[in-house]
């Protein structure tokens, strides 16, 4: 590639955007290359120690995501360096020039929105801009990762307007529209898919999956699970309760406090598929005619009708012997006493399955990670009526 003279402290802005950027655009390609190779080797690497077999706690994750932070902004500082070294030897001159002193604080705002003005001593600017990149950094959410951004690039935009040469500010809202799609997909895009689509991190609500899974514990959620494969019986599930729960009485649902949840995504055990015969009977439940002996229905799971403010209202939405429907799932907690599920919602439809399962991290601090149980554990809890 052809070199090309650009600012060093340009070079090292694109890099720390995203290493390998900025060596790539002063004609350094070789570089450019083994800046990437390593970046992508250092994502995949947290990614693997995340999903392999391990020992790691909610406590373990998060330290451990705090060193990959770490890590990977040490190599993000150590591209930018390389990339301004790399400029530098094209013989890049005027050092002392005010236009080189903005570019250094173009730099700095990539770096902490507010900081190339501090540099500037332009401070009721700094002040503002730091405050509320703070309060978003402080927050979560994609749509204020978004916000970050713009951020980003308006700290960067306003520095550069003052630039007096036309040429230098085209080359400017160039590079900087340029690192803002790069950091916009990289940091709101691809997040958002692999979120939506391929794996998720979530908290789990409750005590209904107790002692598999337990509350606060953080889930990994498999999305594409059953895009090709189907649901087996004894998968972990994720699904979208809100659906499920919309079928129960509004008293029912205040009655078994489903109104109070943070969010409406149970999880739940499959147990049987559609057009298969689900049955209660004996304190026992039935599956085609067969005693699922891991499962206990006693009096603690309470009865089938509840009097809220006098009136007597089914809790229940199946009818014995209950027959599932094709392409639905019956779904039950592990926790049996202390469940909200197919007993009274019916079966869950496929297209109401969020995900499988396929990773535990016990908030526990003596405990560690595990990959849910294929059959279930016995089952135990205690408390009435909580998801």
């Amino acid at each position: 590639m052809k070199a090309n003279k650009i600012n060093p402290w340009l070079a090292a802005g694109l890099s720390w955007a995203f290493p390998g950027l900025g060596q790539y655009c002063v004609g350094n390609s070789l570089r450019a290359s083994i800046f990437l190779v390593l970046f992508l080797l250092l994502d995949a690497s947290f990614l693997f120690s995340i999903l392999l077999p391990s020992t790691l706690t909610v406590l373990s994750v998060y330290s451990l995501l705090f060193i990959y932070k770490f890590i990977m902004y040490t190599f993000c500082i150590s591209a930018g360096i390389d990339a301004f070294i790399c400029s530098k030897r094209l013989h890049y001159d005027n050092w002392q020039s005010l236009d080189n002193k903005r570019w250094f604080a173009i730099f700095l705002s990539l770096i902490w929105p507010g900081l190339g003005h501090a540099y500037l001593k332009r401070w009721f600017i700094c002040t503002a801009l730091s405050m509320i990149y703070i309060l978003l950094f402080l927050s979560n959410g994609y749509l204020l990762r978004t916000c970050r951004t713009f951020l980003w690039i308006i700290a960067c935009l306003h520095i550069g307007n003052s630039f007096v040469d036309a040429a230098t500010k085209r080359i400017l809202y160039k590079y900087i529209i340029s690192i803002f799609l790069i950091i916009f997909v990289m940091y709101v895009v691809l997040p958002v898919l692999r979120a939506r689509y391929i794996i998720n991190g979530d908290f789990a609500e409750g005590m209904s999956m107790a002692s598999t899974i337990k509350e606060d514990d953080i889930i990994l959620v498999n999305r594409l699970a059953y895009t090709i494969n189907v649901p087996h019986i004894g998968d972990i599930v994720q699904i979208n309760g809100l659906s499920m729960a919309n079928r129960l009485d509004p008293a029912v649902k205040r009655f078994l406090k489903l109104d109070r949840l943070r969010n409406y995504k149970f999880i739940k055990r499959i147990i049987a598929f559609g057009g298969d015969t689900v049955q209660i009977r004996n304190d026992g439940l039935y599956v085609n005619d067969i005693l699922q002996k891991h499962i206990t229905i006693n009096h603690d799971y309470g009865p089938r009708t509840i009097n809220i403010n006098g009136s007597r209202i089914e809790r229940m939405a199946i009818q014995q012997p209950y027959i599932v429907p094709n392409n639905s799932y019956f779904v039950i907690g592990d926790n049996i006493k202390n469940s909200v599920d197919s007993r009274d919602f019916g079966a869950v439809p496929r297209n109401m399955i969020i995900g499988k399962i396929i990773k535990v991290y016990s908030s526990a601090i003596n405990t560690s990670t595990h990959e849910p149980n294929v059959s279930p554990d016995p089952y135990t809890g205690s408390g009435l009526f909580r998801r």
